[in-house]
C-alpha cells in the first residue's frame, strides 16, 4: 500500500509543477517586455553615472578680513635677534633650526594658524616647508615661541656644504614668508621677505 501513497504523492506533485508551469508561459510574455525594458533604464542609469565627469573638489574658502591689509601692516614677523637661524651639518641627522619673532601691533586680537615659508642660500632654494602650531598673538604682544625644524638630506647637505665660505658661514640666508591668522571677522594674510647674512654652520 505504501507504493501506492507514495504514486499519489508524486502525480499530485506533477499535476502541480505542470499547472505552475502553464500559468507561467501564459504570463510571461507579458512580465517580460516591461521587465527587460525596467532592467535597460537601470542599466542606462548606471552607464551614465559611470560616465558622469567627477567634479573638482570645493576649494577651501577663507573669508578674508575687508581690511585686513591694513591690520597685515601692523604684524611684524621675523627671526629673533638671538640665534635665529641653526644649520647643523656634523650632527648625527643633519637639521636646520629657525626661531621666528612676531609683534602683534593692531588693536585685534589675532589668531596664529599657520606659516609657509621657502629658504635659500644665496641663490639656490634649500628648503620649503610649513608651521602648522596655533597659537594666540594678542594685541601689543610679542611672541618668539614660533619655531621649525627640520632634517637635511644628503643633496641639501652637499649643496650648503658647497656654498659655505672656508670661514664657516653663509654669505646669505633669505626666507620669503607667508603667514595666516584667524579674526573674528575673518582672515588675514602677513608676507615678508627676511634675510640674515654671515649665517654661520655647525
Amino acid at each position: 500500500m505504501d507504493w501506492i501513497v507514495a504514486l499519489e504523492i508524486t502525480v499530485v506533485g506533477g499535476l502541480i509543477v505542470a499547472a505552475i508551469l502553464f500559468v507561467l508561459g501564459k504570463l510571461w510574455p507579458a512580465l517580460f517586455v516591461p521587465l527587460r525594458k525596467w532592467l535597460n533604464r537601470i542599466w542606462q542609469a548606471i552607464t551614465m553615472f559611470r560616465q558622469r565627469p567627477t567634479a573638482a573638489p570645493d576649494p577651501i574658502n577663507i573669508d578674508f578680513m575687508e581690511n585686513g591689509r591694513v591690520i597685515a601692516g601692523q604684524v611684524d614677523i621675523d627671526l629673533r635677534s638671538e640665534s635665529p637661524i641653526s644649520i647643523q651639518l656634523h650632527a648625527q641627522i643633519p637639521q636646520v633650526l629657525l626661531w621666528f619673532s612676531m609683534v602683534n601691533r593692531s588693536p585685534m586680537d589675532l589668531q596664529f594658524d599657520r606659516m609657509i615659508f621657502t629658504l635659500w642660500v644665496n641663490q639656490p632654494l634649500i628648503y620649503q616647508a610649513s608651521i602648522l602650531t596655533r597659537q594666540p598673538l594678542l594685541r601689543g604682544e610679542r611672541k618668539e615661541t614660533v619655531y621649525f625644524a627640520g632634517h637635511l638630506d644628503a643633496a641639501q647637505v652637499a649643496e650648503i656644504t658647497r656654498l659655505t665660505t672656508p670661514q664657516g658661514f653663509l654669505e646669505v640666508v633669505r626666507l620669503d614668508v607667508t603667514a595666516f591668522f584667524q579674526t573674528r571677522e575673518g582672515w588675514i594674510e602677513v608676507t615678508r621677505t627676511i634675510q640674515r647674512t654671515k649665517v654661520s654652520v655647525g
